[in-house]
């Protein structure tokens, strides 16, 4: 599997929220930004406190052993509060899935030990910790640029309300009037400067505010997204699912193939030949050969065709022609596309029969689709292996523009292959060429 890199600072991560127009993206983010900082203060505050306090009753009480549950006890409530934080964390676009629980054994033991060994817990206390520092810069940064924004902004309107007052220098202005060492702002042109100056803060506060919040967005991705041993067992539990629906429709196809088909074709055969039968019985001049003879010709057909659907359905499962290896399988499909297929093999292991199938049925669909959908004229087939995993590639000139997305075949071909530990690649720009690639373990 390919773990995802980590997001540069100031970047974007995950897809941002549907908008009619950028200014309407903006305005959202800067929203849901201010937000987050306003809710950091929590963090910033009670987040290292919750540490302290985790640490000193676990770790103070351990000798007694009352502390080690206890110290459990707080384990298992920093990773709610980081299910919290992760929620949260879509305020600035990081989308993160969902950390698994860890898998608990029965008893009081089983459940402290678990807790304790539970790394995503301990990356939620450092998170915690490390928040106060990156929490105070987006909310200085935040009271920085709007407040003191907001100060300058309306100081041409107040700047002289105050009462006259004489500085340590003898000289009288008002208390309200601003100064910088020994330059006062107390003029209409130095007060309509002061005001555009905090208009502009104003202005840029929320890219401020989106820089500032660069470290909180790096350390929520490396903090608290899933490790890899949580991440390969949600995605077990997910192919364990898919592969459950996959069976039972599989079962409903096969179940309605048999009762549409075969079974309906075995049915008129029986009924043929029971008329056959009783027009024996009654004919015992022979006068009714011509009839008998068309309905045994009847059945006959009946009887080939149900066969026919029968060794159709078997094929679906495995192909026969893959008892003789993937590449005389290949050959035999490419050359039954109407398109002129170009067909490279070069593998030096044999694949487990799984994934076999697996390439078979995936190449198949690909050619299916150049067919149905592409207008090329040409099409190759690659296939190579490197170490331990296969490569297919196929490649048209067609019209492009194919994608993995809803309603596209390319999207159950991606599940299938993810679950054997595969991938798929599709490059396929509007105008061609397509060339889809799809890699998968030698064993499945």
């Amino acid at each position: 599997m390919e773990s995802a890199s980590p997001p540069e600072l100031g970047a974007e991560i995950g897809p941002p929220p549907p908008m009619t127009s950028d200014r309407q993206r903006r305005q959202s983010r800067g929203l849901q930004e201010f937000r987050y900082v306003l809710g950091n203060l929590v963090v910033a505050v009670f987040g290292p406190l919750y540490v302290l306090a985790v640490l000193f009753v676990g770790v103070g009480l351990a000798v007694v052993l009352a502390g080690i549950p206890l110290l459990a006890l707080g384990l298992a409530g920093a990773r709610r509060w980081g299910a919290v934080e992760a929620r949260r964390a879509r305020l600035l676009d990081v989308w993160l899935d969902r950390t698994p629980p860890p898998p608990v054994r029965p008893g009081l033991g089983g459940w402290t030990i678990a807790h304790l060994t539970d790394a995503s817990a301990w990356r939620v206390m450092l998170y915690l910790v490390a928040k106060l520092p990156t929490a105070s810069t987006a909310f200085v940064t935040a009271t920085a640029f709007y407040g003191l924004g907001a100060v300058l902004a309306t100081y041409p309107v107040w700047f002289r309300m105050g009462a006259s007052v004489a500085d340590e220098e003898g000289v009288v202005k008002p208390e309200t009037t601003l100064r910088f060492d020994s330059f006062y702002f107390d003029t209409w042109l130095s007060a309509l400067a002061l005001g555009l100056a905090g208009v502009l803060m104003l202005i840029l506060a929320p890219r401020a505010i989106h820089i500032s919040l660069a470290p909180d967005r790096l350390l929520s991705w490396i903090l608290l997204r899933p490790g890899r041993g949580a991440e390969r067992i949600r995605d077990l539990e997910d192919m364990r699912a898919r592969t459950l629906d996959d069976a039972t429709s599989a079962l409903r196809r096969i179940e309605r193939d048999l009762h549409d088909g075969a079974q309906a074709r075995l049915v008129t055969l029986a009924m043929d030949l029971g008329l056959i039968k009783q027009t024996l019985e009654d004919d015992d001049s022979g006068q009714n050969k011509q009839q008998i003879r068309d309905l045994i010709e009847i059945a006959h057909s009946n009887a080939k065709e149900a066969l026919t659907e029968l060794r159709n359905l078997a094929r679906g499962f495995h192909p026969p022609i893959l008892d003789s290896g993937l590449d005389a399988a290949l050959a035999s499909l490419t050359n039954s596309v109407k398109v002129p297929v170009d067909l490279s093999i070069d593998l030096y292991d044999r694949p487990s029969p799984a994934i076999e199938a697996i390439s078979y049925f995936c190449v198949a669909e690909l050619l299916t689709n150049v067919v149905k959908h592409s207008d090329a004229t040409r099409t190759s087939v690659r296939v190579s292996q490197r170490h331990d995993m296969i490569r297919l590639e196929v490649q048209d000139d067609g019209r492009g523009g194919a994608r993995i997305g809803a309603g596209s075949g390319l999207t159950g071909l991606a599940e299938r292959l993810r679950r054997v530990d595969g991938r798929i690649t599709v490059n396929s720009p509007v105008g061609g060429p397509t060339i889809i690639r799809a890699h998968l373990p030698l064993r499945a």
